[in-house]
Parts: C-alpha cells; sequence; structure tokens
C-alpha cells in the first residue's frame, strides 16, 4: 500500500526520560496561516496555527552515544497525538529515521512518504503531506525551522 493513512485516533506516547538530558538539536514545525481555510472550520482566529511540531535531539550517555530522538506533535481540530522515536548506528539520516518512527508509533501509515534515513526535506515533505492530509490547503501551509 502507497497511501499515506491516519488514523481515526492518534496514539499519544509517555515522553521519554532522555528528553530530560538531551541535548536539542533543531526543530521545525508546521504552520496553517488563514484560519478560515482549517478543517473544522472556525475553530480559533488567530493568524496562525501550529499542526506539527518536530524536535530532534542528540541522545548522550553510554548506550545512546552516537543516536538521535525525535519529539512530534501534532495538533488539528480533529486529530490530536504525540510520540517519540530514537534512530542509532551510521549510513543514514538519523533524524529522519527516528521522525519516521515515532510517525508509525502514533499510527501513522507513511506509504510513498516514508522519510525513513532520507534528510531533512524528506521530513518536511512528510510532515507538509500530513498536514494536506489533515484537510489543510498547500497554500497555507509553511515550515517554521528552529536550531538551539
Amino acid at each position: 500500500m502507497n497511501e499515506l493513512i491516519i488514523p481515526e485516533s492518534l496514539a499519544s506516547i509517555t515522553i521519554p526520560k532522555w528528553r530530560d538530558t538531551a541535548k536539542l538539536l533543531e526543530g521545525f514545525k508546521v504552520i496553517a496561516f488563514n484560519p478560515n481555510h482549517t478543517p473544522a472550520g472556525d475553530w480559533d482566529y488567530s493568524p496562525a496555527r501550529e499542526i506539527i511540531d518536530v524536535r530532534t535531539f542528540v541522545l548522550g550517555g553510554k548506550r545512546s552515544e552516537g543516536s538521535n530522538g525525535v519529539l512530534v506533535w501534532i495538533h488539528s481540530p480533529t486529530h490530536h497525538g504525540h510520540a517519540h522515536g530514537r534512530a542509532g548506528g551510521c549510513g543514514y539520516h538519523r533524524p529522519s529515521a527516528a521522525f519516521s518512527s515515532a510517525l508509525l508509533a502514533m499510527g501513522i501509515t507513511l506509504g510513498e512518504h516514508e522519510c525513513h534515513g532520507r534528510g531533512d526535506s524528506a521530513m518536511y515533505d512528510t510532515a507538509l503531506a500530513i498536514a494536506q492530509k489533515l484537510g489543510y490547503e498547500q497554500k497555507y501551509l509553511h515550515i517554521a525551522k528552529f536550531f538551539r
């Protein structure tokens, strides 16, 4: 199956203990502008709405050396969930592998939008595809990056 599938109810996984000791590497948010075009109508009058929040971390400690962790939150009128993913090793882009793992933990089937190990731009494309699947029009979606 090559289709992006978002279940009716997203899983909310407990935030991991490593969040307190890990170093924030970077993150990004998918933001929808123009609330008149939200899937559930006028649920917020602010000029912008955060839909997806992704934060990547460098994990420390003897067992986690060279690993990345990712925390993901999804907020929309119809879907709420959060999860974490983790990836280690070398030879591929660990943050995108951890991002993919977190989405799978939430119950999202990525299909052709799989970004495991494919880099930052693949993560952005996957996040935008999820926002579109939640009912947001592409022309109102933007990626906001932030760094430590």
